[in-house]
């Protein structure tokens, strides 16, 4: 027996013939020979994993302090350095930028104080948000650590947790009765460590704006947050005082 739709001269599946032969005997096909139902349009379809980038986990638990306190020596080598006039502190300042940059991670940073509101973004917003946000990060940073040349280190804890530390320094400051203290949050990004939150006098600079920006996202959505970073990142260009929105 042969499908009516067989044209003459071709010969059916072997497949087509033994369902058709089990069939006349009565018999259920297998399951292999049996055609494979239509697709439900009404099922759920399981979507693959996101690709994500991989996480590298630091093999020394020590190295997130002495990056620490390399990158620390550094500035003081830095800010040593005799460069009279303002050429001179237009040579400082261009290297200044060029060691931070190394140093820190304004994309973790972005990520982190934005949150569920980065999620909303494209790329080229990401990448605005990115600009916007690095004075604020930088500033900081350079505040935690200031007069490198003058005041000593000492690394007081350091806690490591795959790709991810906190370390905690005390800076001694001549002439004081205080010491400040600063807990510096790293990124490990093989095979440096980059810093994304600085923590000064208790108060933590992602803490600060997280829930500050949240409320200008959930009130007027990703155009709302746009003008906010760009207003935040014209005062800080200025050098002005910056706070957090009530």
């Amino acid at each position: 027996m042969i499908a009516r739709s067989q044209r003459p001269g071709v010969k059916p599946p072997a497949t087509l013939l033994l369902v058709v032969a089990l069939t006349s005997l009565g018999a259920a096909p297998p399951a292999s020979a049996r055609p494979a139902p239509p697709p439900d349009p009404d099922a759920e379809v399981e979507a693959p994993e996101p690709r994500s980038e991989a996480v590298h986990c630091a093999l020394d638990a020590a190295s997130p302090r002495l990056a620490v306190e390399a990158a620390y020596a550094e500035f003081a080598r830095l800010y040593r350095a005799r460069l009279p006039g303002p050429r001179g502190q237009t040579i400082l300042e261009t290297r200044l930028d060029a060691l931070v940059d190394r140093l820190i991670d304004v994309e973790a940073f972005a990520r982190s104080v934005l949150a569920g509101a980065w999620d909303a973004g494209t790329t080229e917003q990401h990448e605005q948000w990115k600009q916007d946000l690095d004075r604020m990060l930088r500033r900081r940073y350079l505040k935690g650590l200031e007069d490198p040349h003058r005041n000593p280190i000492e690394v007081l804890r350091s806690d490591v947790s795959c790709d991810h530390a906190s370390v905690r320094v005390r800076i001694g400051v001549p002439r004081t009765r205080s010491d400040r203290v600063v807990e510096l949050d790293l990124i490990y990004r093989d095979p440096e460590w980059r810093v994304f939150n600085v923590t000064l006098d208790g108060v933590s600079l992602i803490r600060t704006w997280r829930s500050r920006l949240h409320r200008v996202f959930a009130d007027g959505g990703v155009d709302a947050l746009d003008r906010q970073l760009r207003i935040l990142a014209e005062r800080y260009a200025r050098g002005g005082t910056v706070e957090p929105p009530d």
